[in-house]
């Protein structure tokens, strides 16, 4: 996953989100994914760990502090093992405050995206992100950097 972290990853976009209670235990599953050059996304990391020992509610069972410590030492991996150090322009998100603190706390310089698809028309939010995504590699993100 590392080689599809850095082609997928790597000064482009990727999206994070969280699914919980993957299993008949308390256990919470983060995806970080890539968009490849079809459109298609492509997992380029995965974050398991159980929830906080009293949690009443796997989804509660979290806080900003182990998303950032992951989050953080991922991209010391990724660092570790290139002479170029692993960066984001831009992070997309559903509205869970806890995964945007963290993004923003390991890679400070980066653009956040919310998601919210509270209408569940996910063409029309499909077709909007990828306008939005135009838009921020006309005008914001040029590919020389």
């Amino acid at each position: 996953m590392d080689a599809a972290a850095w082609q997928y990853g790597q000064k482009l976009q990727i999206l994070l989100d969280g699914t919980f209670g993957i299993c008949s235990t308390c256990i919470l599953l983060f995806i970080a994914m890539g968009i490849d050059e079809h459109g298609k996304g492509v997992p380029i990391a995965f974050f398991m760990f159980s929830a906080l020992t009293g949690s009443h509610a796997t989804h509660a069972g979290y806080n900003m502090a182990i998303l950032h410590k992951l989050l953080d030492l991922w991209k010391c991996h990724l660092d570790a093992k290139s002479q170029t150090l692993f960066t984001l322009f831009v992070a997309i998100t559903d509205t869970d405050i806890k995964e945007w603190a963290a993004l923003l706390d390991v890679w400070p310089n980066h653009h956040i995206t919310f998601n919210s698809l509270l209408s569940g028309n996910s063409a029309a939010a499909a077709t909007g992100g990828i306008k939005h995504l135009d838009y921020l590699l006309s005008y914001w993100m040029p590919l020389n950097m």
